[in-house]
């Protein structure tokens, strides 16, 4: 019964987390359609921004060699 639960309690999650991602690139999809040029290159250097900011904190751990 709880191993039951469990499965049910897992693929709820993905489920959610993946239509949540869905959800979340085809509105940037959407978006990018309507922008002009000055936004998308907005968008971009905010999006560079986070990368860069995700290396380095991966950069921290030198066992971490996800971002290298």
């Amino acid at each position: 019964m709880i191993e039951h639960n469990e499965d049910l309690m897992r693929s709820e999650i993905t489920n959610i987390y993946i239509a949540k991602q869905r959800q979340i690139t085809n509105t940037g999809r959407l978006l990018e359609e309507y922008m002009n040029n000055e936004e998308k290159t907005k968008f971009l250097a905010e999006l560079e921004a986070a990368q860069a900011k995700m290396k380095g904190a991966a950069g921290d751990n030198p066992k971490d060699e996800t971002w290298k």
